[in-house]
């Protein structure tokens, strides 16, 4: 009985972890990354994990609208300005830097993200 529950315990935590999708899973490794950089709260986690989602499934739509012939790449890059000044207020906010000391957690997340999947 004991190895039928670790197995069942095992089998969802497994579908739960590959279940994500890869914006979540960068969603949540910037939120993971910002977190310890910037010693956020729990409540400030959430808060930038709900802001980096709805960044995210912004930028998606927009590039789903360019492949879709539905945009130009230079009318989603003028759409795309809003969420990204957005994204910079809420980690602004949240870890009480400015936009140019944020510069190099920026770069470090744009060389580490790719690579998330």
């Amino acid at each position: 009985m004991k190895r039928f529950t670790l197995f069942i315990a095992m089998f969802a935590f497994c579908s739960v972890m590959f279940g994500q999708s890869l914006l979540e899973k960068r969603a949540d490794y910037f939120v993971d990354a910002a977190a310890k950089e910037f010693s956020l709260t729990k409540d400030q986690k959430a808060e930038l994990l709900t802001a980096r989602m709805e960044y995210l499934n912004t930028l998606s739509d927009l590039f789903k609208q360019v492949k879709a012939g539905e945009i130009t790449k230079e009318e989603q890059q003028e759409k795309s300005k809003l969420p990204n000044q957005k994204m910079r207020e809420v980690l602004e906010k949240l870890s009480g830097k400015t936009n140019k000391d944020l510069a190099p957690f920026y770069k470090k997340m744009s060389e580490e993200l790719p690579s998330v999947k």
